[in-house]
């Protein structure tokens, strides 16, 4: 159970420091080496790296983001509209207040 915790925070810190990274005007790539390294989690640091170096060769966040089965179809459809940054900062901290939320709730249990 503290696993799945953990992990929830970690992708709510994920999408709220990407969002807020991207709506700064930070580079994604740049972006995605940042909140890798602020992640707290080295199973999503790995899978966010391991994102980043694929957008660094073309492919699209969503898609490894996906492959690495460590964000939910919530957060990879955020992504899905890559050529949209503002999409990006709206969502971002919709969807880290929800996991936060749901670790609130978890916690409260």
């Amino acid at each position: 159970m503290f696993g799945i915790l953990l992990k929830k925070v970690a992708v709510a810190k994920f999408t709220r420091t990407l969002g807020t990274l991207i709506k700064s005007g930070v580079p994604i790539l740049q972006a995605l080496e940042t909140v890798a390294k602020t992640a707290g989690n080295k199973t999503i640091e790995i899978a966010i790296m391991t994102a980043r170096e694929s957008v660094k060769e073309g492919e699209r966040i969503a898609q490894q983001l996906k492959k690495s089965q460590h964000f939910s179809a919530m957060v990879t459809q955020m992504w899905r509209s890559e050529k949209k940054p503002v999409i990006w900062t709206r969502c971002s901290n919709k969807i880290a207040d929800f996991y936060d939320q749901e670790v609130d709730t978890a916690v409260k249990r």
